[in-house]
């Protein structure tokens, strides 16, 4: 985590809205912000370095590096090689999954398919995310706020979770089910920086219609964790803790209700870490692990929704 705490306060008053709208509307009351000049690589060295050693390996131990983040060190080559070169995991195959705020479970899911068919023994699967520099703070009027509000919750961060070979057939990724609604890929974007737009500053930042997609969101995602704990032969109320990317608490709370999950088994990060994109689950799981709060035998799902439309989720006993 960047050590920076950016208070929805100081965001409300920089761009003109009224104070403890975006707390009583998202439940985000800070976030953090890196210093000028952090890379997404950066961070992810960082915490990569610990997940390995907690892993009780060395970055030479490494099959397979993948990460999974909306921002980008540059645009070629995959930031991935450059996380290889700064960890010295000279033995990996490096390489990116991008896939917006779903991106992180797209890449365990693929990680974990590298596993089990004897293609890798250890996979370092990493996000993070410097997206403050995509926030654009120029709001002018209520069509602005429409579009711009979600990117006042975003805050940068990392995470990383190493996967490695087991014969514990009791234990690790069980389930697995995602989805994707193209006709609602443009509630959620970034407009420059492709073929679309290559040379836009005034489309660089990030834009959501956050009523639209939280409305996909309530509409697809509960039946989909639903299908996940059905395929792993358990029942909600057998779930120990749920981990799911968060964008409000309110959504949140609305989305694991309707599938039975008690507010008290959903691990709640948004408030302190604002919307960490692609690395709020992995950064929710060490928030969790340093906290004594993952066991051995643990059942967890982990779930996300993203632009695009794009939706996972992924059954896991720790």
């Amino acid at each position: 985590m960047p050590q920076r705490v950016i208070k929805s306060e100081k965001i409300e008053e920089k761009v003109g809205i009224e104070k403890g709208l975006i707390e009583s509307l998202t439940g985000v009351k800070e976030r953090r912000y890196v210093k000028k000049g952090v890379l997404p690589s950066d961070m992810c060295t960082l915490a990569s370095k610990i997940a390995i050693k907690r892993a009780g390996l060395n970055p030479s131990d490494i099959d397979v590096i993948i990460f999974a983040g909306v921002s980008y060190d540059i645009t070629e080559p995959a930031t991935a090689n450059i996380i290889q070169e700064k960890l010295g995991a000279k033995n990996a195959w490096a390489f990116d999954i991008k896939n917006a705020c779903v991106a992180f479970l797209n890449a365990l899911f693929v990680g974990d398919l590298m596993i089990k068919t004897g293609r890798a023994k250890n996979v370092l699967v990493t996000a993070g995310e410097v997206i403050s520099p995509f926030v654009d703070f120029k709001i002018k009027n209520k069509e602005d706020v429409k579009y711009k509000f979600a990117g006042l919750t975003l805050g940068d961060g990392a995470g990383s979770v190493v996967l490695s070979e087991s014969n514990d057939k009791r234990r690790g990724i069980l389930e697995s089910d995602g989805f994707s609604i193209g006709k609602y890929w443009d509630l959620a974007v970034v407009w420059a920086g492709g073929s679309m737009h290559p040379r836009r500053p005034d489309l660089e930042y990030f834009y959501s219609d956050s009523m639209k997609i939280n409305m996909v969101a309530y509409r697809t995602i509960p039946d989909l964790i639903k299908r996940v704990i059905k395929k792993t032969g358990w029942k909600p109320e057998d779930v120990d803790m749920v981990f799911p990317h968060q964008v409000s608490i309110s959504i949140t709370r609305k989305i694991l209700g309707k599938v039975g999950i008690p507010s008290e088994k959903q691990y709640i990060t948004v408030h302190k870490f604002g919307n960490t994109a692609s690395a709020s689950i992995p950064m929710a799981l060490g928030d969790a692990y340093e906290k004594g709060l993952i066991k051995k035998g643990m059942r967890t799902i982990l779930a996300a929704g993203a632009s695009g439309f794009a939706a996972m989720a992924i059954s896991v006993i720790f």
